[in-house]
């Protein structure tokens, strides 16, 4: 089995970072402008791309506020799907916050898993930007990417 895993320290408090990866205003912000979901254990949150040609179902299993919080893939690209998704939060230095990512459980390292790990680096720097205030958008907006 293959991870993706980052880390980034992002200069605000955890509860920020929590909000950008819970609750829909804040992956609009940073992921995708195609997101319905619930802050709330046991729902299934719907990230939609190029156009809602592609979509990703993820099973919220854990959210622990301002600390951690993991996804389960349960519909999507077939690569995907079993794979989970977590985002741990720890102090960081000088006050900010150090954002640990991990997509884990892929069967192969594939050329999609290269993509997929360059892309969640980039999606990384974009919630930096978005919860430092720094007029980040979403990457994937309407029917493709954001510049």
């Amino acid at each position: 089995m293959a991870d993706i895993l980052h880390e980034i320290t992002i200069a605000a408090p955890a509860a920020s970072i929590y909000d950008a990866v819970t609750s829909e205003r804040g992956l609009k912000g940073w992921w995708t402008d195609d997101v319905h979901t619930e802050t709330k254990s046991g729902t299934v949150a719907e990230f939609g791309f190029f156009g809602h040609t592609t979509v990703f179902r993820m099973r919220i299993d854990t959210l622990t506020p301002a600390s951690e919080v993991r996804w389960t893939c349960v519909a999507g690209p077939e690569d995907w799907i079993g794979t989970t998704v977590g985002f741990a939060l720890s102090p960081g230095d000088d006050g900010g916050t150090t954002l640990s990512f991990k997509h884990g459980g892929w069967r192969v390292a594939s050329s999609h898993f290269a993509r997929c790990c360059t892309t969640w680096g980039l999606l990384m720097h974009r919630l930096k930007g978005f919860v430092e205030g720094k007029g980040a958008r979403p990457y994937f907006v309407g029917a493709g990417v954001a510049e």
